[in-house]
């Protein structure tokens, strides 16, 4: 079925084309009317999707001319336009031939399910494509008029209620932030959004799939994408656009993979012993990584045949004496040892060590397994990402199930109340 699509934003053709692709539809699109007649003189579509707001013609002159051109006439013709309208403007479109008028935004499904009752009317002759409205030209043109001024006067005013929200958001940000941390902040937020942009793919493609394996590879790629996803979610959110903070990551990312693999705390408990640890993107991501990978090791493989048990992660924050200020009493020429931090404000500059352990009361590793030399593709990225991205140690104790215990250090200022 081919499709032409005709907005003067290119996001909404964007988006719509994307849609259509996606579910199998040959997709061509035009910005304005005019340029719309050109196309589908050789494309021929089986249907038209339609703004009305357009520049040098449009949506409501589009159909007429649509109507009024016998090769084009029997093309069933759809308005999908923006919410400031009302009952006269789809009685216009009714006069004008359209098949549809259809409000924004709608969701995907209801959008998709619109187009393909239009196009199944279409294929049954079931749908009137005549226009028996019974007005004048001069009065469809009227009707038109005030139409479009009633559009147009609704969308000054939301564009002069838009302006005057920004210019009062960009005066709070001017004295908050710095121009630095909204740009920072902006590529955490379009990050976030292709992420999970893609995470929404590889649901739609999930449906189609029926091989458990595959599914399988899906999911986990859909996890590690959003452990990803996820901090740039809690950067963009964070006052500080510099830190995640490890303690609320760490929660969200385990409760996130509970959810995907349908376990529930009946069957397998999880206990969270956390400090707040703000920790900079380039320690986040590997970090969100690792631990993604162990959870989902986990739940994967350590509770077979209905097992039930518990999985526990621990956080803590030490730092190096050396690197402590004078002023706080200690010895730190010749000490190289950690302690933990006091509760009193702190500040501690190129110190701060993550001490993290992720232990399950499951079945355990095999006999002599070596995490170093495992040809298990995701402890081997485990392995990489604390000891050669991050420059930490991880250790694996293997009594009583399977305990990860990672330390690595991080190189940035922090600062604890």
């Amino acid at each position: 079925m081919n499709v032409l699509i005709v907005d003067d934003n290119e996001d909404n053709r964007v988006l719509q084309e994307t849609i259509l692709k996606y579910c199998g539809y040959t997709v061509e699109s035009a910005n304005n009317g005019v340029q719309a007649l050109e196309v589908a003189a050789h494309f021929l579509p089986d249907i038209i999707i339609s703004d009305i707001l357009m520049p040098e013609m449009d949506g409501y002159d589009l159909c007429r001319a649509v109507k009024k051109d016998e090769r084009l006439a029997n093309i069933p013709f759809v308005f999908y336009t923006s919410s400031y309208t009302d009952s006269k403007d789809k009685e216009l479109a009714t006069a004008l031939g359209a098949s549809r008028y259809i409000v924004k935004p709608m969701e995907t499904e209801e959008f998709l399910k619109e187009i393909k009752e239009i196009l199944k009317e279409h294929e049954d002759g079931t749908f009137s494509i005549s226009v028996q409205s019974g007005l004048s030209d001069e009065e469809l043109g009227q009707m038109h008029e005030k139409a479009l001024t009633r559009k147009l006067s609704v969308k000054v005013r939301e564009l002069e209620a838009e302006n005057t929200r920004r210019k009062m958001a960009e005066e709070k940000i001017k004295a908050s932030l710095k121009e630095k941390e909204l740009l920072i902040a902006e590529i955490y937020h379009r990050t976030r959004n292709n992420m999970s942009i893609i995470c929404s793919l590889l649901s739609m493609k999930s449906e189609s799939i029926k091989d458990e394996k595959v599914l399988t590879i899906l999911r986990e790629i859909d996890n590690i994408i959003r452990s990803m996803s996820l901090v740039h979610s809690k950067l963009y959110q964070a006052k500080d656009l510099s830190n995640i903070n490890l303690n609320s990551y760490i929660k969200d990312l385990a409760h996130s993979l509970f959810r995907s693999y349908l376990v529930t705390p009946d069957k397998i408990s999880l206990k969270l012993i956390t400090d707040d640890a703000p920790l900079a993107i380039d320690y986040a991501i590997p970090c969100g990584l690792a631990i993604n990978e162990i959870i989902t090791n986990s739940l994967k493989h350590a509770f077979p045949e209905n097992r039930k048990g518990e999985i526990e992660i621990t956080l803590r924050r030490i730092a190096d004496i050396a690197c402590l200020p004078a002023r706080q009493g200690l010895q730190s020429a010749d000490c190289e040892q950690s302690f933990e931090l006091p509760k009193s404000e702190i500040r501690i500059p190129n110190s701060e060590m993550i001490e993290l352990n992720i232990a399950d009361n499951g079945i355990g590793m095999p006999k002599g397994f070596d995490i170093k030399n495992t040809d298990t593709l995701g402890l081997k990225l485990v392995f990489g990402l604390i000891e050669k991205q991050l420059g930490g140690k991880i250790e694996l104790n293997c009594e009583n199930g399977v305990e990860f215990l990672i330390k690595f250090k991080v190189r940035s200022y922090t600062k604890r109340i």
